[in-house]
């Protein structure tokens, strides 16, 4: 009891200051200011345009069976059919094809070139009348150019191709590219026809040593390889999603055949279903390939390589996971809302839990900032002002006059949170509308779950709740060092957003998830991590979590508790050593 009456006694004192009242006037501006901001991107998922002129049933079913059509059946048969020619080239490459042929190329380059060469000595090739070239040394010429001509065809057509397979550290793309640019405008300015334009070339050839340069680049090229068994399980997949589309096109067809007009809805789902199901996966086989190879790699690493900058090997194992689920349920994206995302709306129309994501994470904002200034004056604050001392005196041990002022702290941020959230819902409900629609969820990359969108609101609040905890601590520990409010409390908000600012710089390093308070958002692991993935406003920018490689949310979770209880026996050893005048 007498605790009980210690920590009424702690929210009456922060009842009684001022800025308690200063932060529920920003409060009710940042709710206002977040209507006003609040623009997210559409979904993009299922947000298929090509059947919205569709007036009638045949119209609708002309359009699924239209070539022409982006998202018909054509091109839905064609993702299966990349995923299948993907698996082949896949088995194409573990065997060395590309490779082999790569270096055939490249010996007879070398070869050609080698020949070419020896037409510097005349006497060795016949009489040559004046300045005319001889035939032989035109056509060993013309070779060589025909040559490199097509070696330079083949990689560039093998990087390009939507399915390549070919590996190159970009570095050494851009290299090998300005040696095919300076080799080809060389052998592209010869006069063929006169010996001393040809012996000209040799020298040029000679000096950007371009033939030892690209056998040396070429050797730096890799391919991903990926397991057989891996292969077979992909087949599989292409196999069961086929089965779902005939199953799709069987309703499909049923619906035309009946030709009810009140039916055309349904018709144009189905019909975008079928693509949905093909995309499902063709983007399942590219992922498990990209992760087979990929798994032993940092994502510093991975980015190294051409046309890698933005993979991730969190994200292509959660896609995975999203996209089996999808498969083995017989399901597509658009079955399920997506997880909160703050420049992207969760279904295919903004409703009121997107708004209520974002602008909590505007005035959660504030209110983080409003518990750290509250804890960080706590004990400064009231050893300045006297009343400390005072507070000793009575029979309260100095544990529980802490543990008082930290439970009294995260009960105002508490109620702040839920004030914010319900404001927020009402405000989204009557402006927006609410959709029930079960999320999605992708836990820990690694395990899908349904649950309902209140529950994934609910996972998400007490996530912020654990990091203000944190923050609090760490408040709370430079309040018990510093005697002056003032100093406490600036010391206080610069460290916050240091912290902040180091964790932007410094995300994509390795050692980033090592440090203290980089791991303290535990909502992305529930699979909003990258749902707007390649969206890079100032939005994404500022409300993203940065990951690290080889996160997770038990490593995440256990630095920071680590770190929270570091901080509360730091704080807890302070303060009742110290001495209060």
């Amino acid at each position: 009891m007498k605790f009980f009456r210690l920590l009424k006694g702690e929210l009456n004192k922060i009842l009684m200051r001022p800025i308690l009242y200063v932060i529920t006037a920003i409060l009710v501006v940042a709710l206002v200011f977040s209507y006003m901001l609040f623009n997210p991107a559409q979904r993009t998922d299922g947000n298929i345009t090509s059947y919205d002129s569709c007036e009638t049933i045949t119209d609708t079913y002309n359009t699924f069976n239209s070539s022409t059509n982006r998202y018909g059946k054509s091109s839905a048969n064609s993702l299966l059919e990349s995923s299948q020619n993907l698996i082949s080239a896949s088995r194409t490459n573990n065997e060395g094809a590309l490779l082999q042929e790569f270096q055939e190329l490249l010996s007879n380059i070398n070869e050609t070139y080698s020949a070419y060469l020896v037409f510097d000595n005349p006497m060795d090739q016949g009489i040559i009348e004046g300045d005319t070239a001889p035939g032989e040394e035109i056509i060993t010429y013309e070779n060589l150019q025909s040559n490199i001509t097509e070696l330079r065809d083949l990689f560039e057509s093998s990087r390009d191709d939507t399915n390549s397979l070919l590996l190159i550290k970009t570095a050494d793309n851009l290299t090998l590219n300005q040696v095919f640019i300076n080799t080809t405008s060389a052998l592209n300015a010869v006069n063929r026809s006169s010996h001393a334009s040809h012996v000209e070339l040799r020298q040029t050839l000679q000096e950007i040593d371009s033939i030892k340069q690209l056998t040396n680049l070429f050797s730096l090229i890799s391919y991903k390889t990926v397991d057989e068994e891996k292969l077979v399980e992909l087949e599989n997949n292409i196999v069961i999603a086929q089965n779902y589309m005939n199953q799709v096109e069987e309703e499909i067809y049923a619906l035309y055949e009946e030709n009810n007009l009140d039916n055309i809805d349904s018709l144009k789902e189905l019909s975008i279903r079928y693509y949905l199901i093909a995309l499902n996966a063709y983007q399942l086989t590219q992922n498990v390939i990209n992760y087979s190879y990929f798994s032993d790699m940092q994502d510093s690493e991975i980015a190294s390589y051409f046309g890698y900058a933005d993979i991730y090997m969190y994200q292509i194992n959660e896609q995975i996971t999203k996209q089996t689920y999808l498969l083995n349920n017989n399901a597509v994206s658009t079955d399920y809302a997506n997880v909160f995302s703050p420049t992207r709306t969760s279904n295919s129309e903004v409703n009121a839990f997107d708004f209520v994501y974002f602008g909590l994470e505007v005035t959660g904002f504030i209110i983080l900032i409003f518990t750290v200034v509250l804890a960080a004056g706590m004990l400064a604050g009231e050893q300045s002002s006297g009343t400390l001392k005072l507070l000793l005196i009575r029979p309260y041990s100095r544990g529980k006059i802490l543990t008082s002022k930290l439970l009294a702290t995260m009960i105002f941020a508490t109620i702040f949170l839920i004030f914010s959230t319900f404001v927020l819902f009402l405000i989204g409900l009557f402006t927006m509308g609410a959709n029930f629609t079960p999320v999605l969820c992708i836990f820990n990359a690694s395990t899908a779950f349904i649950t309902s969108p209140f529950v994934v609101l609910l996972i998400y609040l007490l996530c912020w709740l654990f990091k203000m905890f944190l923050f609090v601590l760490l408040a709370l520990a430079i309040s018990a060092i510093f005697r002056s409010n003032v100093g406490a409390v600036g010391v206080s908000i610069v460290l916050y957003f240091v912290l902040s600012i180091f964790a932007l710089i410094f995300a994509g390093s390795y050692w980033y998830g090592y440090l203290p308070f980089s791991n303290l958002d535990l909502f992305k692991y529930f699979g909003g991590a990258f749902v707007a993935s390649g969206n890079s406003s100032p939005l994404s920018i500022m409300f993203s979590a940065p990951y690290f490689h080889g996160g997770s949310f038990l490593f995440s979770f256990l630095i920071s508790l680590a770190v929270g209880v570091i901080l509360a026996l730091l704080t807890y050893v302070i303060f009742k050593k110290r001495e209060i005048k």
